[in-house]
C-alpha cells in the first residue's frame, strides 16, 4: 500500500472513532481534527464498509452537513 492510501485510512479510522465516541462531525470540525478536507469522501468510504451515518443537511442554501452513527 503507498503513503497517500494510508493517510487516507488514518483519516477515516479518525473520522470513524470521533462517530463512535462523539454524537456528530460536520467539515469544519474533521479538519480541525486532522481528518483532511474532503469529509464527504470518507464518510461515503465507511458507508461503503456497512457503518450506517446519518446526513443532517442544514437549511440555508450552504449546503452544509452534519453526520452521525445510527444507534
Amino acid at each position: 500500500m503507498n503513503r497517500r492510501n494510508n493517510r487516507r485510512m488514518s483519516q477515516k479510522q479518525k473520522v470513524l472513532e470521533i462517530l463512535e465516541n462523539e454524537e456528530s462531525i460536520d467539515a469544519l470540525t474533521a479538519f480541525r481534527r486532522g481528518c483532511g478536507m474532503r469529509l464527504s469522501a470518507l464518510i461515503w468510504a465507511l458507508r461503503k464498509e456497512g457503518h450506517e451515518i446519518h446526513t443532517e443537511l442544514s437549511n440555508n442554501v450552504t449546503g452544509h452537513a452534519t453526520y452521525t452513527m445510527k444507534s
